[in-house]
């Protein structure tokens, strides 16, 4: 059996139905767009493993989805490339990209929990004593408060 011969490009206002086109189209935009979440998940794995070095008694866990959407779009580049397992690897891609937006949400609220848990309250429920108390100061427009011991101030 000899497959049937290519059928010639059409110009005019039939090329937008040229699939070869549209496919190559939709291979490139595809392409941009896992290469732009590519770029945003190492943005938020930087961003989370910065926040979570910088704390110290607060469990930042802001970097997990930076990690799951990198691996999903790594899958999805690969499987823009591939030609037998295409498939399988665009649904993983799609899997795990859907996987890390739902956990960028679940970190962002529960990252908001603990940091609202570990506010400082002390600056609320001022107790005058004789060698510490709060001063506010407010140079730069926000109150903050400094602990004075009494001596010298």
């Amino acid at each position: 059996m000899m497959a049937p011969p290519p059928a010639p490009a059409v110009s005019g206002p039939l090329a937008v139905l040229d699939p070869t086109g549209q496919f190559a189209k939709r291979k490139k935009t595809s392409l941009w767009f896992t290469v732009a979440l590519l770029v945003v998940s190492v943005f938020i794995l930087t961003i989370g493993l910065a926040a979570t070095t910088r704390t110290e008694n607060v469990t930042v866990g802001g970097y997990y989805p930076g990690i799951v959407l990198g691996f999903g779009s790594f899958l999805g580049i690969v499987g823009i490339y591939l030609v037998e397992n295409r498939r399988q690897i665009l649904v993983a891609s799609i899997v795990f990209i859907s996987f890390g937006v739902v956990a960028a949400f679940c970190c962002a609220i529960v990252d908001g929990v603990f940091a609202a848990r570990h506010i400082d309250e002390q600056q609320h429920h001022v107790q005058s004593t004789p060698y510490r108390q709060y001063q506010p100061f407010s140079g730069l427009g926000c109150a903050v408060a400094i602990l004075s011991t009494g001596f010298g101030a």
